[in-house]
C-alpha cells in the first residue's frame, strides 16, 4: 500500500497558514524532541500544554487525517494542529538545537528563561494600553508583559534564568513572544500594529489580559463575518477598528480569522475581480464573509469587444493600432486587470487573443495606445502576402500601408491529385499569382534568389 509523501505543501494544505506559522515557530525554537513518519503515521514528541507529550496523526489521504493530539483545538474541532505540523517539519528538516538564535542572520545569545517539566510553576499576564484605539492610530501600542512567580508579580524581563513550567494559554503566549522578541524576554515595550495583531492571536482565550493593570480584556476566537459589497470592479468588506480585529468595549474579536493573505485586499482597498473568476472567487470568500443574495445577481459579466485595427506603414516599418470597444465605448484591460465598463468587464482573454494574433506575425508590443510594431522587412512582406484577419474585425488601412501592399504579390501553391488508374497516384504542384499560373522556371528562379525580394 502506498502512503502520502510528507511535504511542506501537504502540511500547509491540511493545516492552513495560521497553524503553519505556529508550527514553524515551534520547530525553529527546537520545540520538537523526536519525530518520525512511517507507514502513513506521523508521530513524535513536542510540548503540549506546557509538557512534553507524544503526539501522532494517521495520514489516510489528502482529505482524511486523524489527529490524536491532546491540545484543546483538536479536542474541540478535530483539526490538524500546529503541534503535529511541527513534528512533520522536524521529519522534513531536522533542527540542530543550540543556545543561540539568529537576528537578521547574525547569531546572538538566547537570553530567554528556560522551560522544563520540572521547573517552578509560572503564570504569564499581559497589560494592554488603556486606550487601545488612539494608540493603534498612532502606531505605538505600549504593552507590558508580566509573570506571577511564587505569588509575586514580576516583569517578564526581570525573571531569573529558571527553569520554569508553564501550561495552557501561557504556552501559546510564550511562543508568540519568542517570535516577536527572539533575543530576550520583554518587559514594557512599544508594539507596532503588526506586532500587536500578532500578540492578539497569541492571547485568544487567555485569562490574564488587562487594560492597564486592573480592567480585564477578553480576546475571542469566534470571528466576525462581515458583509461583502461590490464597488465598481472591486469586492470590499468593512475592516475592524484595529485592522483584522474589532474592539468593542473590552472585547476583541477577529475579523474573518484564517483569511488567506491573497484576500487581505478585501478588507483594505478592495479586491479587484476578474469577470471570468468572479463567481468562483465569491464562493471561496463565502467561508469568511456574508454574501447578500443580490450580490450574485449584480456581478458584471465579461463583455465581448468590437475589434478595430488600424494598419499603417511602409515595407520597412509597419504599425498596427489595436482598439477595443465595449457597447460602443473605447476601453481595454489595464496592466492585465479587467476594467468595468457600464455593466460589463473588459475581457482579458478576448483582448489577448487579438494581441497574440499580431505577436504570431512577429509584431512587438503592445505599447501605449495599443500600438504594435513590425520592423523586419521579410516579416512585413509575409504579413502583406498571407495574413488574413478575422472577418468580424473592423480593419482600417492607411495610405502608406495600401501603397506598400500594391508592391507585394503572393505566390500560392496549388496541388492537383492525379489518379493513375493503378495502385498509385501522383501529385502535381503549380503556383498561381492572382489566379494565373506562374511558369515553373520563374518559380525556380525566385527560390534560388531567396525570399528577401519576393513574398
Amino acid at each position: 500500500m502506498s502512503h502520502l509523501e510528507l511535504t511542506r505543501d501537504l502540511l500547509m494544505d491540511v493545516g492552513g497558514h495560521v497553524e503553519m506559522k505556529k508550527a514553524r515557530a515551534i520547530h525553529r525554537q527546537g520545540g520538537v524532541r523526536s519525530a518520525e513518519y512511517q507507514d502513513g503515521v506521523l508521530f513524535g514528541e513536542t510540548r503540549v500544554g506546557g509538557k512534553m507529550k507524544k503526539v501522532r496523526m494517521e495520514m489516510i489521504s489528502k482529505t482524511h487525517m486523524e489527529n490524536h493530539c491532546t491540545c484543546m483545538m483538536v479536542r474541540r474541532d478535530g483539526r490538524v494542529c500546529a503541534h503535529i505540523m511541527a513534528i512533520g517539519l522536524e521529519v522534513i528538516d531536522p533542527q540542530q538545537v543550540t543556545a543561540e538564535v539568529e537576528v537578521l542572520g547574525v547569531p546572538v545569545e538566547d537570553r530567554w528563561p528556560k522551560l522544563s517539566d520540572e521547573g517552578k510553576p509560572l503564570s504569564l499576564q499581559v497589560m494592554l494600553p488603556l486606550k487601545v484605539e488612539p494608540s493603534w492610530e498612532r502606531g505605538h501600542l505600549m504593552t507590558g508583559f508580566g509573570a506571577v512567580l511564587d505569588g509575586e508579580e514580576i516583569l517578564l524581563s526581570a525573571l531569573p534564568e529558571g527553569p520554569y513550567q508553564i501550561g495552557g494559554h501561557d504556552e501559546e503566549l510564550w511562543r508568540v513572544l519568542r517570535e516577536l522578541f527572539p533575543v530576550e524576554a520583554p518587559g514594557i515595550v512599544n508594539l507596532d500594529q503588526g506586532g500587536f495583531g500578532q500578540l492578539l492571536e497569541g492571547v485568544i482565550g487567555h485569562p490574564r489580559v488587562f487594560f492597564g493593570k486592573r480592567s480585564s480584556a477578553s480576546i475571542q476566537s469566534k470571528g466576525l463575518r462581515r458583509q461583502l459589497s461590490l464597488k465598481g470592479e472591486r469586492i470590499v468588506a468593512k475592516a475592524g477598528n484595529l485592522g483584522l480585529w474589532q474592539l468593542s468595549d473590552s472585547e476583541f474579536q477577529p475579523v474573518a480569522p484564517g483569511l488567506p493573505m491573497r484576500f487581505y485586499p478585501v478588507l483594505m482597498q478592495g479586491l479587484r475581480l476578474s469577470a471570468a473568476e468572479a463567481r468562483y472567487t465569491l464562493a471561496e470568500l463565502e467561508q469568511w464573509f456574508e454574501i447578500p443574495d443580490g450580490l450574485w445577481e449584480t456581478l458584471p459579466e465579461e463583455g465581448v469587444p468590437d475589434v478595430m485595427i488600424v494598419l499603417e506603414g511602409s515595407l520597412r516599418h509597419l504599425e498596427a493600432r489595436l482598439e477595443f470597444r465595449y457597447k460602443g465605448k473605447k476601453a481595454s484591460c489595464q496592466e492585465g486587470e479587467p476594467q468595468l465598463v457600464g455593466d460589463v468587464f473588459t475581457s482579458l482573454s478576448k483582448e489577448k487573443a487579438v494581441i497574440d494574433f499580431f505577436l504570431a506575425w512577429g509584431f512587438e508590443g503592445p505599447a501605449r495606445g495599443g500600438r504594435m510594431a513590425l520592423r523586419d522587412r521579410e516579416e512585413i512582406l509575409k504579413f502583406h502576402a498571407f495574413a488574413e484577419m478575422p472577418a468580424q474585425w473592423a480593419v482600417e488601412k492607411g495610405e502608406r500601408f495600401q501603397a506598400a501592399a500594391t508592391q507585394v504579390v503572393a505566390v500560392r501553391p496549388d496541388w492537383e491529385w492525379q489518379d493513375s488508374g493503378h495502385d498509385w497516384f501522383s501529385v502535381e504542384t503549380k503556383y498561381q499569382v492572382g489566379g494565373e499560373e506562374l511558369p515553373s522556371d520563374q518559380v525556380q528562379r525566385m527560390l534560388r534568389m531567396g525570399s528577401a525580394e519576393h513574398a
